[in-house]
C-alpha cells in the first residue's frame, strides 16, 4: 500500500456502534466502515441483513447509537501514519509537518485509545489539530 493509499483508507468515514437498538447486527463496539455504496459495515463481522442495513447518512443522524470516528480514534500502532502535519486555520499560522519518531512519538493509553503525539523532549500532547502526512508533504516543508 503506497503512502497515499493508507492516508486516503485513514481518512475514510468510521463509525463505532455505542448502543443497541432493534435488529442490530453488530456487538456494541464495534467499528464500522463505510461501504463505496455507502452502507456500513464491519471488517469482523460483515454486513447488516438486507431489512437492517444502515447508512452513512442514517449513522449521522443517530448519533445516540454511532459515534462518528475522528481518522486517529481506535486505531491500531502499526496504522499510524510516519508524518503528520498541522491543520490549524489561524492567521499567520505557519504549517509544519513533523516525522513521527524523531521528536516525538504516537502515544496510546493503556487500554490502546490514542492520545496524540508526544513530544520527547517538553512533553505535551496534540491531537486534534493533526492529519497525515506524506514524505513528500515533509521533504517540501523541511526545504523551504
Amino acid at each position: 500500500m503506497t503512502e497515499q493509499e493508507k492516508i486516503a483508507e485513514l481518512m475514510k468515514p468510521r463509525f463505532k456502534l455505542i448502543a443497541d437498538y432493534k435488529h442490530c447486527p453488530w456487538p456494541i463496539g464495534t467499528i464500522l466502515k463505510v461501504a463505496e455504496d455507502g452502507e456500513l459495515y464491519s471488517a469482523e463481522c460483515g454486513y447488516a441483513p438486507t431489512r437492517d442495513i444502515v447508512s452513512q447518512d442514517e449513522a449521522n443522524t443517530w448519533p445516540h447509537l454511532f459515534k462518528p470516528l475522528k481518522w486517529y480514534e481506535e486505531r491500531l500502532h502499526e496504522d499510524m501514519p510516519r508524518y503528520v502535519k498541522t491543520d490549524m486555520d489561524i492567521a499567520d499560522y505557519v504549517c509544519s509537518v513533523i516525522e513521527v519518531g524523531k521528536v516525538c512519538h504516537h502515544e496510546f493509553s493503556n487500554d490502546g485509545h490514542y492520545l496524540g503525539i508526544k513530544w520527547d523532549i517538553g512533553g505535551g500532547t496534540i491531537c486534534t489539530s493533526l492529519l497525515p502526512a506524506t514524505k513528500e508533504e515533509y521533504d517540501q516543508f523541511i526545504n523551504h
